[in-house]
């Protein structure tokens, strides 16, 4: 029996665009049958004209459908900078690369502390395929600083040029298409997507298995790990070409990634035994992914292990990990906060006081949400990852 969702009503225009790429969807699984989850998962999030990160609605804050820390305070991202000129310092010409820079804010107020630091890079390049977002990154970083836009561009692709500094991305991760599966007669199979064209809705059809999920599943059982039947979870075999690809070029300097997410045993707890993936609409969460295409957020949490592995295999070393609590006060969380309270009325304080307990209280983002760091070519033991070390939960 399926479960009744609390769920908002779509206004029409949103109720069109979902139709249209729910309709292109079940056409391509009529035509060559059902299809693998994450190539569902890509067309909803980023379809060139109907995926929910591409087209024209409004996605981030209190009129989207999330808020992210960035949005929650600026002193996510001035802690964010705080370590990033720790590594910019090491490094020649440096550049920040920044993966999906949302509405910009985060590009912004990194700018702000590292302007304060006197810590600029030389260039900080952001890789957008949307240029909604382009344009409202670039409205959003102007406003604050235009004498730094000579040293901005907007990038389709990683760099192809051997560079330097830092790499960067704030819940980038958990929106890499994924695969799910599921454990049926004591093996795994793809939960792959297929339409039920009697009832006219996205359906699981779970029948087809690979050497790739075989050689994932090898994996688990060889570190302990045993599911029981009837367990749905997710894994990300693009995982390794993506963070190669992004860094390929990075010749020193470190990779910055955040987001909420658990190490391998965590994220395959016997408890979770319905995955991690979830949609965000109009600030509402639920499980349903056979919905409102094109007009949700679609998302699973992230395997740090398994990015860890990655980075590795893509010639970094291992740096840290650890909760963003933790990471912001490693980078003078406090202090800053102490700076600030001197110009602030008492009205300001208790707000800039809530919105910092939202980013570090534990019941929030505090442990939810982590932070790894992989480096090339430096010696350094980050600050953000001094406090407390996380490691062993990988």
């Amino acid at each position: 029996m399926k479960v009744e969702l609390d769920l908002p009503e779509l206004s029409h225009d949103e109720r069109a665009h979902s139709a249209r790429l729910a309709i292109l969807l079940a056409n391509k699984i009529k035509a060559k049958g059902s299809m693998p989850f994450s190539e569902y998962f890509a067309e909803c999030l980023y379809h060139p004209e109907l995926g929910y990160y591409t087209g024209h609605l409004e996605k981030f804050g209190q009129s989207g459908d999330f808020v992210t820390a960035p949005i929650v305070s600026p002193f996510f991202s001035y802690g964010f900078a705080n370590q990033i000129a720790e590594i910019l310092a090491l490094c020649t010409a440096p550049m920040i690369v920044e993966v999906g820079a949302g509405t910009g804010v985060m590009a912004r107020d990194i700018l702000t502390r590292l302007k304060t630091l006197n810590a600029l890079p030389e260039r900080y390049g952001i890789i957008e395929i949307s240029d909604t977002l382009r344009a409202r990154q670039k409205a959003t970083i102007e406003a604050m600083h235009p004498d730094l836009m000579d040293r901005i561009e907007w990038l389709s692709e990683p760099p192809k040029v051997p560079w330097e500094g830092c790499l960067i991305g704030n819940e980038i991760v958990d929106a890499l298409p994924v695969e799910r599966f599921v454990i049926k007669g004591g093996k795994a199979h793809y939960a792959d997507v297929g339409y039920d064209e009697l009832n006219q809705q996205f359906i699981t059809v779970s029948e087809r298995t690979d050497d790739v999920l075989d050689a994932w599943m090898a994996k688990l059982t060889a570190e302990g790990i045993e599911l029981p039947e009837g367990y749905l979870s997710e894994f990300c075999p693009m995982l390794y070409d993506w963070l190669l690809d992004l860094t390929r070029h990075l010749t020193k300097g470190a990779v910055l990634l955040a987001d909420y997410g658990y190490g391998r045993r965590q994220y395959y707890a016997p408890e979770r035994i319905e995955g991690t993936l979830i949609a965000h609409v109009k600030h509402r969460v639920h499980n349903d992914w056979s919905i409102f295409q094109g007009v949700q957020d679609l998302t699973a949490n992230v395997d740090f292990t398994h990015l860890a592995e990655a980075g590795l295999a893509a010639g970094f070393e291992f740096l840290g990990y650890t909760t963003q609590a933790y990471f912001l006060y490693g980078n003078q969380l406090e202090a800053m906060l102490i700076e600030q309270k001197n110009h602030l009325d008492d009205l300001q304080w208790y707000q800039t006081a809530q919105a910092v307990q939202m980013l570090v209280m534990p019941e929030e983002m505090g442990e939810r949400f982590k932070f790894l760091a992989l480096g090339k070519g430096i010696e350094l033991e980050p600050q953000g990852f001094a406090l407390h070390d996380l490691s062993h939960q990988l």
